[in-house]
């Protein structure tokens, strides 16, 4: 399926490529065309290239459900108190750990992991791309500020972390439903085979006690 582990695997291995592929190449042309020291390539290279995986591997399982979304509307419908909580546990989050000092900013972000994982566990991919989107555009706020070079590069590696740990889990989450509802169908459409192997449990339980 779309929302399989195996698929966000190498929707996450391809971006990983091919968003290096594309940090090399437009840095590269700064730095052939003299705009850029080749001092400062490699720390360019390094946050153009994460900035754009983090934005790819946010907007990737959004477009992955580009035709479910509809379907999974009335479902979201039904637990909207749930999902408000949810966003508001995620924005008090935010809110928290960006009005702390900087110093203590890069410290405390791994609080932002807890409301994601939580969103991941409950509604699996849909849900955990969701919630790294909201995290992701706090974080583009945020970055309207004046934000050091340095601490808003470990910013993006923190966010990338948090990215690929919601996706993933996500992905396991759906995959696990998707498995579940596989069986639950199974045993829907052949109620004589299980009547047939509960018969024969019965009958080797008998043969046993007599």
């Amino acid at each position: 399926s779309a929302g399989g582990m195996a698929g966000m695997k190498l929707a996450a291995g391809a971006s990983v490529i091919g968003t290096l592929v594309v940090a090399l190449g437009y840095i590269g042309l700064f730095v052939a065309f003299g705009y850029l020291s080749t001092e400062y390539a490699a720390r360019g290279t390094v946050r153009y290239w994460v900035g754009d995986l983090t934005g790819v591997l946010t907007l990737t399982p959004l477009l992955m459900y580009a035709d479910r979304w509809r379907a999974l509307f009335p479902v979201l419908g039904k637990h909207a108190a749930q999902l408000v909580l949810q966003l508001s546990v995620i924005v008090l989050s935010l809110w928290f750990v960006f009005s702390l000092p900087a110093d203590d900013q890069l410290r405390f972000f791994y609080l932002l992991f807890l409301p994601v994982i939580w969103v991941a566990m409950r509604w699996g991919l849909p849900g955990g791309a969701l919630g790294v989107l909201v995290i992701q555009i706090g974080l583009a706020i945020v970055a309207q500020s004046e934000i050091p070079i340095y601490r808003f590069i470990y910013l993006q590696f923190l966010m990338l972390t948090l990215s690929l740990t919601a996706l993933l889990l996500g992905a396991a989450v759906t995959e696990r439903g998707g498995r579940e509802a596989e069986q639950r169908a199974l045993l829907t459409m052949a109620p004589d085979g299980v009547l047939g192997i509960d018969e024969i449990q019965n009958l080797s339980v008998a043969k046993g006690g007599g």
